[in-house]
């Protein structure tokens, strides 16, 4: 626990940190109450393309995705989809009908991407950009791209402990006085992270500890750009040089 205190030191400035509120000077960090929501499609989504360790040959890559309904009809559906270590960002469809509870949706990666490994991930998301299922397991699909024989490093593996950092969006634009919401997503397939902890600061000062199954509200962010920095941590290693396991977010407040 002493090395741990020693952690934030190092990498921030250290103020106040509670259970369900942080304040940092005028910044506080609150959890907000969790709202149980009606059963929902967000547990079957499926990557169909690109398959696994498929070798993609073109720019843009399409991505189809198959969503299956438990027990509603499909409407207009959003996602918030990650490639590698970028920011996300959102897809906003209308489903394409196979059946009453199946549907598909095709959209084309803005990215143009480099030979090599790449990992795509996909979270079902609300109007306000926030994960419908907080309890959602990683839906991910790794595959390359230019590599027909498959020989380039694998650089972000889904194996491994991922820390995903959905809202604030860089899109987004933030009015003075209001909050923003703070949705992190923490996956370890292989359980290798025993205790893991995510350090929030913003500018540079340590802020609150927070956790994957809460949705935030920051408040008290003043006028201009502010830095939001989430570092996944374990009481042993410091994780933070790891691709996929430090998430860093510019806001900017008007």
């Amino acid at each position: 626990m002493k090395f741990f205190y020693f952690f934030l030191l190092c990498v921030t400035t250290p103020c106040a940190f509670a259970t369900d509120s942080a304040v940092s000077g005028q910044i506080s960090v609150t959890a907000l109450q969790q709202v149980d929501k009606p059963p929902h499609f967000s547990k079957s989504v499926k990557i169909l393309f690109p398959r696994v360790s498929e070798n993609k040959k073109r720019n843009p890559v399409n991505v189809q995705l198959q969503v299956t309904a438990s027990n509603e009809s499909l409407e207009d559906k959003c996602f918030a989809v990650f490639m590698d270590n970028h920011p996300p960002f959102r897809v906003e469809k209308k489903v394409g009908h196979v059946n009453s509870r199946k549907a598909l949706v095709s959209f084309f990666l803005p990215l143009s991407l480099e030979r090599g490994q790449h990992l795509i991930r996909i979270f079902s998301i609300d109007s306000q950009g926030i994960m419908l299922d907080k309890n959602a397991q990683l839906n991910s699909c790794s595959f390359y791209f230019l590599d027909p024989k498959k020989s380039s490093e694998t650089t972000f593996d889904d194996a491994n402990p991922i820390l995903s950092l959905l809202s604030p969006y860089p899109s987004q634009s933030h009015i003075l006085g209001q909050h923003i919401l703070l949705d992190v997503h923490f996956s370890d397939k292989n359980k290798q992270v025993a205790d893991p902890k995510v350090v929030l600061s913003i500018d540079n000062q340590f802020v609150s500890l927070v956790t994957s199954d809460q949705v935030y509200k920051i408040e008290g962010l003043g006028r201009g750009e502010h830095r939001i920095r989430l570092v996944l941590y374990d009481g042993k290693y410091n994780y933070s040089n790891s691709p996929l396991t430090s998430c860093d977010r510019m806001v900017t407040v008007n």
